[in-house]
């Protein structure tokens, strides 16, 4: 059986978020018709090197394999083995990627001064991106009315603002680590922020970044809107490496713990994966 039907079969038994099944199924499509009840080690490494030089890219292959062929042990066990020697390749990489960046990225403050002179939807963005450590999917954000209003066991991300105390509230329901994390229910009283989302005037069922012709945004075209919105263009990921320096550098641990949850990242993954410091 093809890698395809064998995930959607393993998808079935198991709770994930929808952002986790459309991964897992574009991922295994790249097998494509790789009989994986039979397919050697050989020939599953094959098609994972073919498929990218990036080793993320690559880790993100392999581990389909292995959830799709854990009745067979011995095939299993290397799979498993080459994995553990990607993941040292992918450190290594991911600590060259931080030095790169080093020196080449803008301050905290330099952030929080350009967020303070944009408006609108910029503006709203980029203070998730900084402030609460949000990822492109979490800002595909729904606007409605009434928090009671909510269908419950919907995969949609939803923003609210309370027009008589000015609290602003998120429920974020899709985004990559909702498996481990489920939904978020992010509430803040800013009134700058509620200011710019008041004069946006959205109405129940727009969506925040909502296409010129109204109609809801795919998830890489999320990805776009967010890159090109962001300050400098840096993007999601850059953003947070910076946000995370900061807290270390002036030992602002419960901001850290914070951004923890609003992210939906564990403090260790802040720590490994997007500590600028990290390059050793």
């Amino acid at each position: 059986m093809s890698a395809s039907t064998l995930i959607q079969h393993h998808i079935t038994q198991h709770d994930f978020s929808k952002t986790t099944e459309r991964i897992y199924k574009k991922t295994a499509e790249k097998y494509g018709d790789l009989d994986m009840t039979h397919a050697s080690y050989k020939k599953i490494i094959s098609k994972v090197e073919a498929s990218s030089t990036n080793p993320n890219t690559q880790a993100a292959m392999l581990n389909i394999a292995i959830l799709v062929t854990k009745d067979r042990p011995d095939l299993l066990k290397r799979l498993i083995s080459y994995r553990e020697d990607l993941a040292r390749t992918i450190a290594n990489h991911r600590k060259n990627s931080l030095k790169q960046l080093v020196g080449t990225l803008p301050t905290y403050e330099e952030l929080i001064g350009e967020l303070e002179s944009l408006t609108g939807v910029k503006y709203i963005v980029n203070y998730c991106l900084i402030h609460l450590g949000f990822r492109n999917a979490d800002l595909n954000l729904q606007y409605i009315g009434k928090l009671t209003d909510i269908p419950s066991g919907e995969g949609i991300n939803y923003i609210h603002l309370n027009r008589k105390t000015h609290e602003v509230t998120m429920i974020i329901n899709q985004y990559k680590t909702h498996g481990t994390y489920g939904t978020k229910e992010i509430k803040h009283n800013d009134a700058r922020l509620s200011k710019e989302l008041k004069e946006m005037n959205l109405v129940d069922g727009d969506f925040l970044l909502s296409l010129k012709d109204g109609t809801v945004p795919s998830h890489s075209t999320v990805g776009d809107k967010v890159m090109a919105l962001s300050i400098g263009k840096l993007g999601e990921t850059k953003i947070v490496k910076v946000v995370v320096k900061h807290y270390l550098d002036n030992k602002s641990y419960e901001d850290l713990e914070n951004i923890s949850k609003t992210r939906g990242t564990s403090i260790a993954t802040l720590i490994s994966s997007y500590n600028l410091y990290n390059t050793n």
